[in-house]
């Protein structure tokens, strides 16, 4: 048998598989973006193709679990469209050509 020891998520004692949440270090790195118009067309994509998701499993978590449950996904479609991350999103390459 095998013990795990680390920081409990659940105040009670479950029964099941294991999952074991490994941080891995990461590194942002900077890249030269020569059409940053291209890049951009690419983000807009992105939150069309994230927000048409995230429509999906919101109707889904409607009918499954209510709407104060399925809020959550509802309030990520909002912050793919906020204007103030699109405007640092969209102005930021053009800026530093990143």
């Amino acid at each position: 048998m095998t013990i795990f020891k680390g920081k409990g998520v659940y105040g009670a004692v479950a029964i099941g598989k294991i999952s074991v949440f490994k941080r891995r270090d990461t590194t942002v790195k900077r890249i030269h973006v020569s059409d940053t118009a291209a890049e951009k067309k690419r983000l807009e994509a992105a939150k069309e193709a994230a927000t048409a998701q995230l429509q999906e499993i919101y109707d889904k978590a409607l009918k499954e679990v209510g709407e104060q449950n399925a809020q959550i996904f509802e309030i990520h479609m909002m912050m793919i469209e906020d204007d103030a991350v699109s405007y640092t999103h969209l102005t930021l390459p053009t800026i530093y050509s990143v």
